[in-house]
């Protein structure tokens, strides 16, 4: 379920209706001859978490893959079963509300507020942990999949350069494989990052390099790289580099 903050309007007024639709009845059977006191009332703080939960409860049943779950289910006793884990029975939480809503309207009003306030910080925190969730599902990798050496288009290139725009943690991992007769020196990965502010890459930050292993096994290899806050971050390097020059040895 998702809380949108710019209706959060709509949010209260759908809260206040679905209460009221709970409660009318309770409120016409009890009669008004009874008189309303404190006595056995919910206290205000607990009220608004009751009443958080209530809401929630009622997003997600109108949810069609939560509700398949519950095909036999009365909605009204979802609603109970609610009220009974917060340690309260619904005749407690009819007569508080049927209290607010009789003597104190404007007090009632207030603990809606706290309502509106409780349900934009889980907002909040379900936006912060949406966008973790797509920067840690989302391949920012935009080469080749795949890489031979030697290139039989003669390119014999793994360089590349990729702005990390968003903040996180990165992690770059691949599989690379070299035989014994490769007669790199020294081969690994290099990579840095510099940032770009229009005007030219800054001086470049060397990252740990990566050493492959020349045993004709295929090996995993896995880099991290943590953005704490500039969206103008590049991460650069060749995923196949070398100390020997010129290039003219072979490559497997």
């Amino acid at each position: 379920m998702r809380i949108n903050s710019r209706n959060n309007k709509l949010i209260a007024w759908a809260a206040l209706s679905l209460l009221v639709v709970l409660f009318l009845l309770a409120f016409s059977c009890t009669g008004r001859k009874k008189r309303l006191d404190h006595r056995n009332m919910i206290p205000e703080k607990e009220l608004v978490s009751l009443l958080k939960d209530i809401y929630l409860t009622d997003g997600l049943l109108s949810y069609p893959k939560v509700k398949q779950w519950f095909p036999l289910a009365d909605s009204s006793s979802t609603y109970f079963h609610v009220i009974e884990k917060h340690g309260y029975t619904k005749e407690a939480l009819d007569k508080t509300m049927k209290f607010y809503f009789i003597r104190k309207p404007k007090q009632l009003i207030k603990i809606y507020d706290q309502l509106l306030g409780a349900l934009s910080e889980i907002e909040a925190k379900a936006e912060k942990a949406t966008m973790i969730l797509q920067v840690r599902n989302e391949n920012y990798w935009p080469g080749k999949e795949n890489f031979s050496f030697p290139d039989p288009a003669g390119k014999d290139a793994a360089d590349f350069d990729i702005k990390l725009d968003r903040t996180g943690t990165y992690s770059l991992t691949f599989t690379a494989t070299l035989f014994p007769d490769d007669q790199t020196c020294h081969p690994g990965l290099i990579a840095s990052t510099y940032l770009d502010e229009g005007s030219g890459p800054t001086q470049a930050t060397y990252l740990e390099s990566l050493k492959y292993i020349k045993d004709g096994l295929p090996h995993t290899y896995s880099l991290k790289i943590n953005v704490t806050g500039n969206s103008k971050l590049h991460f650069a390097g060749s995923l196949y580099s070398y100390e020997n020059k010129p290039d003219d040895w072979a490559k497997h």
